[in-house]
Order: structure tokens, then sequence, then C-alpha cells
């Protein structure tokens, strides 16, 4: 039996004419971060507002400050806002800036400069855990302010003697942000200070630091 040429070619016309019709699969569509305004600013100056500028920022996208989310208010596909306060820009340093949509997907990142020795001083706001029973095993005290730079030494005072803790270019400082119960997931890595063991065996605390991005504790 002969197939007529032109019946083959319109098959094959009519298949490549449904496959171009359909929409296929979508790719997963980054953020891109261009620029930052202000890219930098002076130590111990007052908060600002920064602005991200880019592409594909959809609602929900937040702008990360060293990858911890800010409250970020998307003013366009291209551009976002978000308030930063005097503490976190107390101290000279870098800060690494990116975006995130939603989905998770992330820019690459802009450094934002802090530049100068700043004019703000020195303080510790929290201490954590703030009491401990006597007899306690060893545990890790985690010093909460701002100003800190490498160099500088911490005095811990208590009833019998002090202890300076000396914070070395290799010291991790890091700040704690409010977290909730979806933290604490299979693999999650916690830490439980000054915990109080109940009667059915199970152990309550004031509170419990989970780590994130990275950053393991006990911080």
């Amino acid at each position: 039996m002969r197939v007529s040429r032109s019946i083959v070619l319109s098959v094959l016309l009519l298949v490549v004419t449904v496959l171009s019709g359909c929409g296929g699969f979508k790719g997963v569509v980054t953020p891109t971060l261009t620029a930052i305004s202000p890219a930098t600013v002076a130590a111990g100056s007052e908060g600002f507002t920064l602005t991200a500028t880019g592409t594909n920022f959809t609602s929900g996208t937040q702008i990360l400050w060293d990858g911890i989310a800010l409250s970020t208010s998307v003013v366009s596909n291209t551009q976002l806002t978000a308030s930063i306060t005097a503490e976190q820009i107390a101290a000279a340093g870098s800060v690494s800036i990116r975006v995130m949509k939603s989905d998770t997907t992330t820019s690459d990142s802009k450094l934002l400069t802090i530049t100068g020795t700043g004019s703000q001083t020195f303080s510790l706001t929290s201490i954590s855990p703030s009491s401990v029973a006597a007899g306690s095993p060893d545990f890790t005290l985690s010093a909460t302010g701002v100003g800190f730079a490498s160099g500088d030494v911490i005095t811990l005072k208590y009833k019998d003697g002090e202890k300076k803790i000396i914070v070395t270019p290799q010291t991790v400082i890091v700040t704690y942000v409010p977290g909730d119960k979806s933290e604490l997931k299979p693999g999650a890595k916690i830490f439980i200070a000054a915990a109080a063991k109940k009667d059915d065996g199970t152990l309550e605390a004031a509170a419990i630091s989970v780590g994130r991005d990275g950053i393991v504790p006990p911080m």
C-alpha cells in the first residue's frame, strides 16, 4: 500500500504545530539583584531604608541581611525596600545582601559596606542562660549586644570572681531572631539551656536555640 507523501508531511506538520502550541515545562524563575542603595553607610549612623533593585520580584519576596529575612515591602517586580535599624549598623564591617522569593529561590549577593569604627557605645543587652542551678554541668554562655568587634574583652563577673572572654577573629557573633514551632523539625540542630525535668520525664525550658543558615547551636 502506498502512502501519499503529502499525507505524511501533513501529519508531521500537525505534530509540530501541536507541540509548539503546548506550554511545556515552566522553569524556575530566579530573582536577580542588580544593585542596592545605599551600598555604603557609616557605622553608628541612624537607621535607613535599604532599596534593592533587580528583576523577577514577586509577592512575598524578601531582602536577606546576612541570611536573615527582613520585613520587606515589594514596591514593584523590580524594587524592594526594607528598614534597617541603627543597631544593625553599629559596628564597621560588611553585610551580604540577597533577595529570596517565597519559593526560596535566591539571588546572588551584593555587599553593603559599613565604614568607620562607629560612635555607638558598646553594650550588652542580654545573656543566655540568665540563670542556672547550683551544681549544674558546664554550659555555653551566649552574650548578645551591639558593638562587638574582634579584640574586645568581655568581663563576666559572678559571686566568687570574674572571667574574661576574648573576642577573637574566629569568634562567631550571631543575632537571635524570633522563631516558632515550625523550626523544630527532624534534623534541626537545637540547644536547650537550664531545662527543668518534669515528673513525667519530659524537659521544660523557657527558650530553645535552633540552628539556621549553617549556624549550629550552642551559640
